[in-house]
């Protein structure tokens, strides 16, 4: 491939002059040539950007790197920057004043639109490599209009937009500072049964963006590695209408989206040892809740803010995360379910956004089937609801006080999880002025253990009150059957000590119940009711012996 430097067609690279035509005739003569390697100088700071009337928008930005059709395209930045010149107009305005003008949203009239441009873009381009380089979207010299779309200001303005690659690699990219994403990702007409496109982001940086820091909305393949994306939905800018701020932002406001666009889909997404950190404004880390997205693995990464991911196939493995967790079961196949297993877990934001309340994970929410394996939840203004777990163990530690929760009221939701191995620890302050807090007893629990050293956490015995036990009768050793893929086994058992009928509400707990199972009771009469074994997995279950026990809560 044939080598090009923007100082062969002009630029200066000094910081200040406009080196916009420069770069527009160097894509050009890389187009023409059907790609090429690009190399910056490493002491540069190119200033490009450019707008005008056309396509029917009051002003439409233009791609300053514009790369097109290309078999293969490097650009070699050696440090160098792109930034985008100031005065570039975004947001809605008055054509006929040139002012800022906020006509509420929803909002579409192009003819008082601005957009503000791309720094690099690849439409159609077979390979692409960009390495070791800068990007300034320059969003504190931007004049600000209205919004646009149907929330905040929904319009152009990036560092790094690919769409329709065959393969890419971004390595050692740092942007910032763009009014809509820093980095987007599109591929439209992309399915799952196609092949994979990769993508790779290698030790890549983003961060103070107005919508999201990266937008993913069509893709198979994608990757990241080392990379650290931050402070979406927080752009930099002097906003003066419709109020004045000092930031523009649009939703999701996330550090990374998946969000499947254009006809395409999102598959095989896996991000390892990346970080995703939202600030005080948006407190989203990561979203993946729209469009036909499957696939998504978290593995060693860090998350500052709420994560949500309600997408099947969504794996999270040995990462941490500061703030709420959302997240997806309820499917047939097993596989689909969220696996969450060996992270840290806890609802104190270090992005300064202050303590979260409500539920830190809503497993009753998320429906029946989801894991939850050898992780540590650290709970100390927020509830936890983990019903319905296929699969439970680790360690809760409830650090919560009396400022959010009422005396003896619900802390811990339980029935229906299959726990395995869970120890739940009582740090609350010796001193906190409360009798107690309820921890709802597990219908399926193999090791439950409530440790409360201050006897604030107990078990909830709704017959009896707080007795840290449950009275539970016993139902003899029984071996159940296999039970195929997807099917039910329904066995009708006799109440060692009666129930108060057949409204009774009725938790067995089997000793023996594998992964995949979900064991249910109902009361027929007093003395009389069935167990319901139901198998979510795509393969058959053959369930070892064990004891049953069966109680009631009134």
């Amino acid at each position: 491939m044939a080598t090009f430097t923007p100082e062969q067609f002009g630029a200066v690279g000094n910081g200040v002059t406009d080196d916009t035509s420069a770069f527009l005739d160097l894509s050009a003569a890389v187009n023409s040539d059907g790609g090429g390697t690009i190399i910056l100088r490493s002491d540069a700071t190119y200033r490009v950007g450019r707008q005008a009337p056309a396509s029917g928008y009051y002003q439409l930005g233009i791609a300053c790197l514009d790369l097109r059709n290309c078999a293969g395209v490097v650009i070699e930045g050696n440090g160098a920057t792109l930034k985008h010149v100031d005065g570039l107009k975004f947001g809605t305005f008055n054509p006929s004043t040139g002012m800022p003008q906020d006509y509420g949203v929803p909002y579409s009239v192009i003819a008082n639109a601005a957009t503000a441009g791309v720094l690099i873009q690849c439409l159609a381009c077979t390979k692409v490599t960009i390495r070791d380089v800068n990007l300034d979207g320059n969003s504190q010299g931007a004049v600000i209009g209205g919004r646009f779309g149907d929330t905040g200001r929904q319009l152009i303005h990036y560092g790094i937009y690919v769409r329709g690659w065959g393969q890419a690699l971004l390595e050692n990219v740092d942007a910032r500072h763009f009014l809509l994403d820093c980095y987007g990702f599109s591929h439209p007409g992309l399915t799952a049964g196609m092949e994979a496109v990769p993508v790779t982001l290698l030790n890549c940086r983003g961060s103070y963006a107005g919508r999201n820091v990266v937008s993913n909305v069509g893709s198979k393949g994608m990757r990241t590695f080392n990379c650290v994306f931050s402070r979406g939905g927080e752009a930099s800018a002097t906003v003066t209408v419709p109020s004045a701020g000092a930031f523009v932002s649009s939703a999701p406001a996330s550090c990374w989206d998946d969000e499947a666009e254009d006809g395409a889909e999102i598959r095989d997404v896996r991000h390892f040892g990346s970080s995703f950190l939202s600030g005080p404004y948006s407190n989203t880390a990561y979203v993946a809740d729209s469009g036909p997205t499957a696939g998504i693995t978290h593995d060693s990464c860090l998350f500052d803010g709420t994560l949500w991911v309600r997408k099947p196939g969504w794996s999270l493995l040995n990462s941490t995360v500061h703030g709420r967790l959302v997240f997806q079961g309820g499917y047939s196949h097993r596989d689909d379910n969220a696996l969450i297993q060996n992270c840290e877990i806890d609802d104190v934001p270090m992005n300064g956004s202050g303590p979260i309340s409500g539920l830190l994970l809503d497993g009753q929410g998320a429906g029946i089937g989801y894991v939850i394996r050898d992780t540590r939840i650290r709970c100390t203004t927020t509830l936890l609801n983990l019903r319905l777990a296929g699969h439970l163990s680790g360690e809760i530690i409830w650090q919560t006080g009396t400022t959010h929760l009422a005396d003896l009221g619900n802390a811990i939701l339980l029935n229906g999880a299959n726990i395995q191995d869970l120890s739940i620890v009582d740090e609350i302050a010796a001193n906190a002025p409360a009798t107690g807090y309820r921890v709802e007893y597990p219908a399926s629990a193999s090791n439950a253990k409530l440790i409360s050293a201050n006897g604030r956490l107990k078990w909830e015995n709704a017959s009896t009150g707080y007795s840290g036990q449950l009275a539970n009768s016993r139902y003899a050793s029984y071996d159940p059957p296999s039970i195929s893929a997807h099917g039910t086994f329904e066995v009708e058992i006799a109440f060692q000590v009666p129930v108060s009928g057949p409204q009774a509400r009725v938790l067995p707990n089997f000793q023996n119940l594998p992964e995949g199972l979900i064991l249910s009771a109902r009361a027929t009469s007093a003395t009389q009711g069935y167990l319901r074994f139901q198998n979510f997995t795509a393969g058959a279950i053959d369930p070892a012996a064990g004891e049953i026990r069966v109680s009631e809560v009134l």
